[in-house]
């Protein structure tokens, strides 16, 4: 029987698929409001780990890859995995599996499962979390044992699964802003099968994909009382998408920084620093806010402007201008 060492040595060496940002044999989900680009990502990570070239900077372990597309067209997601295909001068792939069909398997009768099981793929990307469990109430653990089967089916084949899942618009800011520990996704059987999230936010939204931020938050496991337990979620480094068909990692985006350019998007509005101190609901001091503001202004990412009675604000600066 391994002793305590044994089993701590096992964890910290873990397999991953992409290294030191997607771990083998996990379940995870990327999440975002609609238009910020997810199934972009989802579809270029597919292509890296399938072709083996890098995905965020990041080694990939070449593995084969499925990926199930119930939210979209056919049309649409064989445009978008050409357009990532063609970055390296690829037309197909082997180790590319795909089924384009809109609301052709679900978690309830098992035919997603069945699917999954049927192929040899080591990477699974499902687009989306809703599209699966059409007819189902999320909220509902009874509802919601079909992820739980396919958590242990699939993850004990040695499969690593990634969900899509789209967000209500007001939920982005809890997503963005809170404690990474809160992260909960509607019934406990989901936030227990996830082991991972991937949190994405885009000021560009549904303009520029070139300004997506990529935000990893993982659980981490530890030893206590020779158990392993769950630790507190870890929130990673930031990532930038590079362009619209290839990743790279990039300068970290500090939360702060996030917290200000949010009040701009969702604003839509110039902001003096008071009325940015007011939205942010005393998260941050007026001190604070200043400061932040002032840098943002320094990168290029917003600019001031004079208002009505010679009363200064801020307004954020369109991806268009600042090119």
């Amino acid at each position: 029987m391994p002793n305590i060492f044994t089993v701590e040595r096992n964890i910290t060496k873990r397999k991953y698929i992409i290294d030191g940002f997607l771990a083998s044999k996990t379940m995870n989900n990327i999440i975002s409001q609609a238009g910020v680009g997810k199934t972009r990502l989802a579809f270029q990570m597919a292509v890296d780990v399938a072709t083996g070239n890098d995905f965020l900077g990041m080694k990939v372990k070449q593995s084969k890859v499925l990926i199930v597309d119930n939210d979209q067209s056919e049309d649409e997601s064989n445009e978008m995995l050409t357009l990532c295909l063609n970055y390296y001068g690829l037309k197909s792939c082997d180790n590319l599996l795909t089924s384009f069909q809109e609301d052709s398997y679900g978690i309830k009768n098992d035919s997603l499962i069945n699917l999954i099981n049927s192929t040899d793929a080591e990477l699974i990307l499902l687009d989306s979390l809703t599209a699966f469990a059409h007819g189902l109430d999320m909220s509902k653990a009874r509802d919601m044992q079909g992820i739980k089967k396919l958590y242990t089916e699939c993850i004990g084949k040695g499969k690593t699964i990634v969900w899509l899942h789209h967000i209500s618009e007001h939920k982005q800011g809890d997503f963005m802003v809170c404690d990474p520990s809160d992260l909960c996704l509607y019934s406990s059987v989901i936030n227990g099968t996830m082991d991972g999230y991937f949190i994405l936010h885009n000021p560009n939204k549904g303009i520029d994909i070139k300004k997506l931020v990529i935000r990893p938050v993982v659980k981490r496991y530890k030893i206590s009382s020779g158990t392993i337990e769950t630790s507190q979620v870890e929130t990673k480094d930031n990532y930038h998408f590079d362009s619209a068909v290839s990743i790279e990692q990039s300068e970290i985006v500090s939360e702060d920084e996030q917290d200000i350019m949010l009040v701009f998007v969702e604003s839509q509005k110039p902001r003096s620093v008071n009325q940015v101190y007011g939205d942010l609901e005393g998260k941050h001091g007026i001190c604070k806010v200043r400061e932040l503001l002032h840098k943002l202004e320094k990168q290029g990412k917003i600019r001031v402007i004079k208002h009505k009675s010679n009363l200064f604000k801020y307004e954020l600066i369109k991806e268009k201008e600042g090119n």
